[in-house]
């Protein structure tokens, strides 16, 4: 009877507690997701520092709660962090972070089934061409605009935007845990 009691005990005690855990765990976290990206330059690369066949690149930072399967995040063109809430690119010698009070972003990134890539995304980054470098990129090309450069654009190729924050497991070990050894403490009291 004393050992019915205690494994009783345990389970309002700690019952809760795996629950309480199983929703945190699948809450989506509030926050920014990353992705990099990648890409190389094919012409006018000489004016921002690089070779043709240079890899460029950086990272691409995601509202989380925006981060869904199959999932299209959409974004004017916004001088204050928004859906996409950072980023930082290099293109050679040119580097364009935000977004901040002088370095907005606007377009759009398609995910993935999973969101570990998107399937496909255009963005405008930076500032005006009047008032310094910007930069156009999609999943199958980017131009940087330089206003300093009589040359014209410098033109790179097809890139790719890859998740780079982990994808969190939904909460099922824990939720399936917790039920077994609900199930289990409840078999051992009944007997």
């Amino acid at each position: 009877m004393a050992i019915r009691k205690i494994l009783l005990r345990f389970m309002q005690i700690v019952g809760p507690s795996f629950w309480f855990v199983a929703g945190l765990a699948c809450h989506a976290s509030a926050g920014t997701i990353l992705y990099s990206y990648h890409s190389i330059c094919l012409t006018g690369c000489t004016n921002i520092g690089l070779r043709a066949g240079s890899i460029v690149g950086g990272t691409i930072g995601l509202q989380s709660a925006l981060v869904v399967p199959n999932g299209t995040i959409s974004a004017r063109f916004e001088f204050s962090p928004g859906p996409i809430a950072s980023f930082d690119l290099s293109f050679g010698d040119q580097t364009i972070k935000g977004p901040s009070a002088g370095v907005p972003v606007g377009g759009s990134i398609t995910l993935n089934a999973s969101t570990s890539a998107a399937t496909s995304f255009g963005l405008d980054a930076g500032s005006t061409a009047m008032e310094g470098t910007e930069a156009l990129f999609s999943d199958s090309n980017w131009a940087v605009l330089v206003p300093l450069v009589p040359f014209g654009p410098v033109l790179g190729g097809f890139g790719t935007l890859t998740r780079m924050t982990p994808i969190s497991e939904p909460a099922t070990i824990v939720v399936v845990s917790s039920a077994m050894l609900g199930l289990f403490l409840v078999r051992i009291v009944r007997r």
